[in-house]
């Protein structure tokens, strides 16, 4: 009977693994055609950079602030054997969250001022780069790649509240 129920498992979870592949070559294949590098360039200037830097903020805070630097320092001595050197306490506490705040700021202030509407494009009847406007679908692919990315840490707080919240009850 338990074998019954770990090979319905492992069977789901192939399926599982099999559709990702598949929706993730689906995807790629959009980089292959002609338009790949106006693609490429929509998920590379969109898709993480202002996720990540959300994230890496966020965690940077919660680690220092919500966890502890003095917790994290004595579980880092667990595993390294020594603590770390009030040099990368520093680091931690101080200037990483001020320079991610400044990478942060600096993004979005750039976005502000230059817009996202625009990219830069190839003319060959001109032989070289033009500033052309994205179309509505490019604007619609760009906001569900900036909102997909960045909804982790939201959805993420949710789903632990929700949790938390049923077992009290």
């Amino acid at each position: 009977m338990v074998a019954i129920l770990i090979f319905v498992r492992l069977k789901a979870f192939i399926l599982f693994i099999g559709s990702v592949c598949i929706v993730n070559c689906v995807i790629g294949l959009i980089f292959t055609t002609r338009a790949g590098n106006y693609w490429f360039n929509i998920f590379n200037d969109y898709a993480a950079t202002l996720s990540l830097l959300l994230i890496v903020l966020v965690e940077t805070i919660a680690v220092c602030y919500i966890y502890g630097l003095k917790r994290f320092s004595k579980d880092l001595c667990v595993m390294i054997g020594h603590e770390p050197s009030w040099y990368w306490k520093v680091l931690w506490a101080f200037i990483s969250p001020i320079l991610i705040i400044s990478l942060f700021v600096f993004y979005i202030t750039d976005y502000i001022r230059t817009g996202i509407s625009q990219y830069q494009a190839w003319d060959a009847t001109e032989g070289q780069l033009v500033t052309k406007d994205y179309p509505r679908g490019g604007l619609a692919v760009i906001g569900l790649l900036v909102a997909s990315t960045s909804s982790c840490i939201p959805l993420g707080a949710l789903v632990t509240f929700i949790k938390l919240r049923r077992i009290r009850q």
